[in-house]
């Protein structure tokens, strides 16, 4: 009797704890399932389609968690800034599953900040996001060509310094102003750069170098073991490429780091980033009447009349067959010298279309001919023209590539077509619109928050790779 009791008070018991297993796994999964389902519903409002785990993988992820903040408002705003962002960004796949390596899923582009994102040191430093510096600057760790002590490189003097709380040094070798160069009590450095303007010494860690600046009878120079040199330029290497081209030039296995308008950089310098900031509904424009009101089609304004891309002899052609308004010292009239905003809100008020075409046709050589027109409130549509896959770095709908017609003709009758439905011109207006261009960076803040990171890997480089494969 008392072991038929025990079994069945066994068997209860068993029975018992199996279905509080039982119901606690089913509500796990359930309480699991929904808050998983909730998070995708939450990205797909925004027109988000990656995945949830990959998404919390990313540093950045507190970017995205922005973005959908700035559209929890109301339906109508919500459903809105999901259009816009689909219609501007998501639904071309090209662009959006670009190759760039950052975290960030927000967007693909070393260009674009996501939404509350300020341009710092973080947001622009990259290691060759697009191409491999091997192939783009020619590195390799270590070089017999290169001039001694720099065979081998590293931060160990840097990494020194650092621990010894020495400022790091850096000597602008040919920079023409010292008085340019800033303090120590600038803000950003936090006294843990110098920088000065003069010879070479022992004491210098960074020598920055400006080729275009460089004489062409330098010659050779004396360095001391665990300087760097930083290459640094913001010019097309069509300006330069014969000094450097030189085999006999002993600056062509000089450099280690690099700081240039490629992203592929060490440093990545660009001219003017952008950052995608939607505009709630109700302060938006009438994108419509600012079409209807447009009464002139295509407007060039520059300085230098005869270039290396030869821009000057395309135009001439567009001028067959559309009508360009030419401003600067390349045509009849002058004005906005310095191409501040309020003169340029000004001059491209009756405008459709700015031609926005760089004077070399490189690489990566994107300036501020093409940033400034994203400035809020110009309602202006770039046409660009350089040796550059625009769709790689910049969303549809905010410019025109001229590389995409086969003729100066055929671009004109294009544009003519877009001037003459103002739906059309008004819908890429509203786009253009949700990105600003920002103030570059502090050139200076940001080569010393680089290399006091320790994060860059110095090489020896063959700049003269940078050219051949650049123009």
């Amino acid at each position: 009797m008392a072991i038929y009791i025990l079994r069945r008070y066994l068997v209860s018991r068993f029975f018992q704890i199996s279905a509080i297993v039982l119901v606690t796994i089913f509500l796990f999964y359930t309480f699991s399932h929904r808050k998983h389902h909730a998070s995708q519903l939450r990205f797909s409002e925004l027109g988000l389609d990656f995945n949830l785990g990959i998404l919390n993988r990313s540093r950045n992820i507190n970017s995205i968690i922005r973005l959908q903040s700035l559209t929890r408002h109301s339906d109508s705003q919500r459903r809105d800034s999901t259009r816009s962002w689909r219609h501007g960004l998501n639904t071309n796949l090209q662009w959006s599953n670009g190759t760039n390596l950052k975290s960030s899923k927000c967007f693909h582009s070393p260009y674009i900040l996501c939404p509350g994102e300020t341009v710092s040191f973080d947001n622009i430093f990259f290691e060759g996001v697009y191409e491999r510096k091997e192939a783009v600057f020619g590195a390799n760790q270590t070089n017999q060509e290169a001039v001694k002590p720099n065979r081998t490189v590293g931060l160990w003097k840097i990494r020194q310094k650092l621990q010894r709380r020495d400022p790091v040094v850096f000597n602008f070798y040919n920079y023409f102003d010292e008085h340019q160069l800033p303090d120590r009590n600038f803000p950003c450095l936090r006294n843990s750069c110098v920088y000065r303007i003069g010879d070479i010494t022992e004491v210098d860690d960074v020598i920055v170098v400006r080729i275009v600046g460089l004489n062409e009878n330098a010659g050779s120079i004396k360095r001391w073991p665990g300087q760097l040199f930083l290459f640094d330029e913001l010019e097309a290497p069509a300006y330069y490429g014969n000094f450097l081209n030189d085999d006999n030039t002993s600056w062509r296995y000089q450099f280690n780091l690099t700081t240039t308008y490629s992203p592929s950089s060490d440093i990545f310098h660009p001219y003017n980033p952008l950052r995608f900031e939607p505009i709630p509904p109700e302060e938006r424009p009438n994108y419509y009447e600012l079409a209807k009101n447009k009464t002139k089609n295509a407007v060039w304004l520059a300085s230098n009349c005869h270039t290396v891309g030869r821009r000057e002899s395309y135009i001439q052609e567009m001028k067959k067959y559309i009508d360009v308004d030419v401003f600067g010292d390349c045509g009849n009239q002058t004005t906005c010298l310095g191409q501040r905003v309020p003169c340029l809100k000004k001059l491209f008020q009756p405008y459709r279309f700015y031609l926005a075409f760089e004077n070399s046709m490189c690489q990566d050589y994107i300036t501020e001919k093409l940033f400034k027109v994203y400035a809020p409130g110009l309602h202006i549509i770039p046409v660009v023209q350089g040796k550059n896959n625009y769709s790689r770095y910049f969303p549809p709908k905010t410019f025109i590539d001229s590389s995409q017609f086969l003729s100066a003709k055929e671009l004109s009758l294009h544009l003519l077509k877009l001037a003459s439905d103002a739906g059309v011109y008004a819908e890429l207006l509203q786009v253009i619109d949700e990105y600003h261009s920002l103030d570059s960076p502090d050139h200076y803040c940001t080569m010393c928050n680089a290399v006091t990171s320790l994060k860059l890997k110095p090489k020896i480089y063959d700049i003269s790779k940078w050219i051949t494969n650049q123009c």
